[in-house]
């Protein structure tokens, strides 16, 4: 099945939540899926994760959600698709003055999915990657996408998180914004030996009757150095154990997304 978005969400940041768009869709590419990353945070960190500088950008996701009826091809940029084809839709800076405009305008939770209409079924999965909070921006790419994956710190504070977008996705399926979306991956990330503590925030995560993906991905400094080489992990240090565990969620990605 072509064109499957996936929104990578939660809004407590610092859970890897782009580490795991960059890496993870690295992975997928070089399983040989087509793939587009979509970076919608205004920290435009996914954008700095593939060595591009956001004040050089002449297009990015900004201007898809300005102009939803511009042709979208020339916001996408490709990025090392070694293996099969790995774009990217940088974000800019300019995204952050757009939100408070973007709130006020209206079918704000629109703009998004209309924009990307014309490129989805180019890509067998696209990944969005989003601000770590639930407004206007995050609601755009869950109303555009068909699944969402959270990434979840096996940690108090993130659980929290997990809950109040479960919360807010239910709203959306009521209001019938986008009534078939659901959650359909969470993703162990930052993992620890800690395993008393991991064990019962994912069973407390697993009570929320969401689907607990099987990889865990292991706590690394190296995720946080990779950026500064340009390259995700997955490509920059590919026998590292954390890039061996995105290759093993991409694999559990792809059933989930033909099961779907």
């Amino acid at each position: 099945m072509s064109g499957r978005v996936l929104a990578v969400t939660n809004q407590k940041g610092g859970v890897g939540k782009t580490t795991t768009v960059a890496n993870l869709g690295a992975a997928l590419a070089d399983a040989g899926a087509r793939v587009l990353l979509v970076d919608l945070d205004p920290q435009c960190s996914l954008t700095l994760s593939f060595g591009l500088r956001p004040s050089e950008v002449a297009r990015s996701s900004c201007e898809l959600l300005a102009e939803p009826e511009a042709e979208p091809h020339g916001a996408v940029v490709a990025v090392d698709g070694e293996g099969g084809a790995l774009d990217l839709v940088p974000a800019s800076r300019r995204l952050g003055d757009l939100e408070p405009r973007l709130a006020q305008a209206t079918a704000k939770e629109l703009y998004l999915r209309e924009a990307l209409a014309p490129v989805v079924g180019e890509y067998e999965i696209v990944l969005v990657d989003t601000p770590p909070n639930l407004g206007v921006l995050t609601i755009n790419a869950l109303t555009a996408a068909h699944g969402v994956l959270v990434p979840l710190q096996p940690e108090f504070l993130p659980l929290q998180g997990l809950g109040d977008l479960d919360a807010t996705i239910a709203v959306l399926r009521r209001y019938r914004v986008n009534p078939e979306l659901a959650i359909v991956g969470v993703i162990a990330t930052m993992a620890t030996r800690r395993l008393v503590l991991e064990r019962e925030v994912l069973e407390a995560a697993a009570a929320l009757e969401v689907p607990l993906l099987r990889t865990r991905i292991p706590r690394s400094v190296r995720f946080a150095e990779a950026p500064a080489h340009g390259r995700p992990l997955v490509r920059w240090l590919p026998e590292h154990p954390g890039a061996a565990a995105y290759r093993r969620l991409a694999e559990e990605v792809q059933d989930v997304r033909l099961a779907a």
